[in-house]
Order: C-alpha cells, then sequence, then structure tokens
C-alpha cells in the first residue's frame, strides 16, 4: 500500500470503523493503537458512517486482510476465506479476537445459509461455533434442519453450556437435532453402547447426510477447551502430548503435517469422522492465535475447503507453512 497516496488515508477509515463497530474498542483504545489523537479518530469513524462504509456491517477490509485470504486459499486448497480484522499491534486475549470472529462469521454463514438448497447444516462442538451462532440473525428458514455432528454432552452426561445447534435454536425457526452423548466416550467399549442406540444412528446418518458441515478446530493447551473442561483426564492428555498431536478435529487427533495420530482416544469419539465430510463444504471458524499448531495441522489434512479467521492467527499459520515449522 502506498503510504502517500489517498489509500492510505483509507485504509485507516476502514481499520478504526472495524476496531469500533466491529472489535468493540473505545475511540481511546484505537486512538493507542492507531498512534492518532482521538478526535482524528472520530473523524475518520464519522467519515467511514458518512461515506456508508459502515452500515449493518463493515463493507470494506484492509487489503492486508485480502491479501492473506489469497495466500491461505491458495496454500490450503481451500475454495474460500475469510480473514477478520484485528489489532495486529497488540497480543489480544481469546475473548477479545471472539467477539470480532463471531460477527464476521455469522454474517458469513447468514449469507451462505440464504441459499435454499441447503436444506441441512450438520455443526461441530466450540466456543468459537457457539459465539458465531449467538451472533447470527434471526433467519426464517424453517425448511433448514441443524444437526450436531459430534456428541454433545461432557463425559458425565451434563449439557455442554458450548453446543452450538442448542445456540443456533434460539434464532433460527428450522428443526434442530442434538446427539444425546458425549463429545469422547470413557471407553471403546461404552462408544459401541451409544452407538448401538437406534436413534443414536439416525442422528448419526442424518448429520452425514448434510448438506454443509461447520466446524471447529481444537487445540492442546491445558487451557483449552478438551482438558480445561475435564472431557479427557490427565492420563489422557499425557498420553496425546506423547504424541506428535497438535489439534483435533470432531475428536480426531493431527500433527502439524495433517496426519492423524495413533492414540486410543481417538477411538473413543462419538460423532462422525473427517471422513465422513471428505469432499464436502466444510467451513472451519476458528480464532486465537495458540491455535496456529493447530489450525496448520488440521488444514493439512485436507478436510476443510472454506475458512473463517482472524489476522493474526492467519499470519502465524502462513509463517509455519512456509517454514514448514511454528516460531514459538
Amino acid at each position: 500500500m502506498n503510504e502517500t497516496s489517498g489509500d492510505w488515508h483509507k485504509y485507516n477509515v476502514v481499520k478504526a470503523a472495524w476496531m469500533y463497530f466491529i472489535g468493540g474498542k473505545s475511540q481511546a483504545e484505537i486512538a493507542k493503537a492507531l498512534h492518532m489523537s482521538q478526535p482524528s479518530i472520530n473523524r475518520l469513524i464519522a467519515q467511514a458512517q458518512r461515506e456508508r462504509i459502515v452500515q449493518v456491517s463493515i463493507s470494506k477490509r484492509p487489503s492486508e486482510c485480502i491479501e492473506l485470504e489469497m495466500e491461505l486459499c491458495a496454500g490450503f486448497g481451500l475454495s474460500n476465506c475469510v480473514v477478520v480484522p484485528i489489532d495486529a499491534a497488540s497480543s489480544p486475549r481469546f475473548e477479545d479476537v471472539l467477539q470480532p470472529v463471531s460477527k464476521i462469521a455469522a454474517a458469513y454463514l447468514t449469507s451462505v445459509l440464504s441459499d435454499v438448497s441447503i436444506k441441512r447444516i450438520g455443526i461441530g462442538m466450540g466456543r468459537t461455533l457457539a459465539g458465531t451462532f449467538a451472533e447470527v440473525v434471526a433467519i426464517e428458514r424453517p425448511d433448514l434442519e441443524a444437526v450436531s455432528i459430534s456428541g454433545s454432552l461432557t463425559r458425565s452426561l451434563a449439557t455442554n453450556r458450548m453446543d452450538p445447534v442448542q445456540v443456533l435454536a434460539r434464532n433460527v425457526r428450522g428443526d434442530m437435532y442434538f446427539l444425546p452423548v458425549p463429545y469422547l466416550a470413557n471407553s471403546v467399549e461404552e462408544k459401541s453402547v451409544f452407538l448401538s442406540q437406534p436413534s443414536v444412528q439416525q442422528l448419526l446418518d442424518k448429520a452425514r447426510a448434510s448438506d454443509l458441515f461447520v466446524v471447529g478446530i481444537g487445540s492442546l493447551g491445558r487451557e483449552d477447551h478438551l482438558f480445561a473442561n475435564q472431557v479427557i483426564t490427565e492420563a489422557e492428555y499425557e498420553a496425546l502430548i506423547a504424541t506428535d498431536a497438535v489439534g483435533d478435529l470432531m475428536g480426531r487427533f493431527f500433527d502439524i503435517n495433517g496426519q492423524l495420530v495413533p492414540v486410543e482416544l481417538t477411538d473413543k469419539a462419538v460423532g462422525i469422522s473427517p471422513t465422513d465430510v471428505s469432499d464436502r463444504r466444510c467451513i472451519a471458524i476458528v480464532c486465537g492465535e495458540s491455535k496456529a499448531k493447530a489450525t496448520l495441522g488440521v488444514l493439512r489434512s485436507g478436510y476443510i475447503n472454506e475458512l473463517v479467521i482472524d489476522e493474526a492467527l492467519a499470519r502465524r499459520v502462513l509463517k509455519g507453512f512456509d517454514s514448514g515449522k511454528l516460531v514459538p
């Protein structure tokens, strides 16, 4: 971008608008991040509204994000990618990135679901998906079905508060189905018991026949969902870490090269598998720099063909793609 041209000013107009309306930042926070005065930020935001850059959502994005989208599509064979701008000058917490990604991912999915040929959507699990579907505006699609593609409960059989299908049910007029089984069974034998139930088999068959899949990508830090919410035990966590696993997709664990790792925990996943979505339309929504290794591994698996991702994470994933490993 030529900093001596009007493009640089327009970039700042769009960036300030994004940070204010989507990122939820105050004008004082934006002024500090962009190294400008607060009155200058006020004028940028006013210009964005005057020129209708700001409507219901932001109609333009920084050109850097479009370049990242093109690189991700080329590098991983994606048919489409949306990179959500964030304040790259800071190291935002997951919660700070979740809001803008959820808003943009919700707008993207709302547009996708306007296609009436999509009759059924299979939905994975996780905080990012739950946050996204909480942002989806009311959709009048009484013909639309949504079904969980993974178990919806914890191992204690308690309701999972991050079940996106239940969140989506509040905003969409259609039929919603969730799998009343845990994400991971306590044993392979227990998984067989769950799968022997006709109602579970019917729901899994329904899930496999979805026209569209929307999934999250799980990482394997102690602060992440699987361990922090006791979905896996200490012994199972240690066994995972002892392998080369970096991330989880639908309860299956991948290394950084996109290969499934040989771990018993994979055999305990209750739900459809990544092979069930192979060559199907599958959108992954992911955010937070801590998910860099997991995202790189899952993208290399080839099961994802559309992606919504935050700017900082996108940059880290591309660095890993170029170098063959992720820089700590």
